[in-house]
């Protein structure tokens, strides 16, 4: 039987993401382990987002989530300027003892793209954080957006989720899109202690440095 793409019309707006499932519950294997994943393609951007869930999720409540845009400094070529990698493999091995879903966003660099990225990397030689070199060539320090996510939630109809994260904004935007998120669960990497006291002062995040 081919899988024929259905549009998947959530927005209201016209801004928001138009996204078609261009691969539905397929069978995907990870870091040695067996999931299903969707794609979802977003004709807006053009950009391209996957789901990865593990279990029996339909219509089940507090599914653990971890909302995850992609990384390929750290996760392709293993730079040691995030923890974007550990942080995403630690996600699959909860998902995997526990069961839940990785929706892996197209939105390198906090959303500015890879060219901008390592421009602003060249500036964090000289000293800047990541925060003010975004700043310092022109770029906002974060310009991501989860609605695209929250649609992708609501087509795996998950009731309700546990969301794996240190970013209240990432909380609050899937809420305001109708999300109904029960949990925040801190998702810390150790010897990041700098880079996430930068994401504290100047990206709001919430980390507990004494657990």
């Amino acid at each position: 039987m081919i899988y024929v793409p259905t549009i998947l019309e959530k927005a209201s707006r016209s801004n928001s993401p138009q996204i078609i499932k261009t691969a539905n519950y397929v069978n995907f294997n990870a870091y040695n382990s067996n999931y299903k994943a969707n794609v979802y393609y977003d004709q807006n951007t053009n950009a391209e987002h996957i789901a990865i869930m593990k279990g029996n999720l339909f219509n089940k409540e507090n599914v653990l989530v971890r909302v995850h845009s992609k990384c390929q400094t750290s996760e392709t070529f293993e730079c040691i300027k995030c923890e974007c990698r550990q942080q995403l493999r630690q996600a699959f091995e909860l998902i995997d003892q526990n069961e839940g879903a990785i929706i892996y966003l197209d939105q390198e660099g906090r959303g500015i793209g890879l060219g901008a990225k390592l421009r602003a990397y060249q500036l964090q030689e000289q000293g800047f954080d990541s925060a003010d070199a975004n700043l310092a060539i022109g770029a906002e320090i974060d310009t991501r957006n989860y609605q695209v996510a929250a649609q992708i939630i609501e087509d795996l109809r998950f009731k309700s989720i546990k969301l794996l994260t240190n970013n209240p904004d990432k909380v609050n935007q899937l809420i305001d899109h109708g999300i109904n998120v029960t949990q925040r669960v801190p998702h810390r990497i150790e010897n990041f202690d700098t880079y996430y006291q930068m994401k504290v002062q100047k990206l709001g995040h919430v980390v507990n440095f004494e657990s």
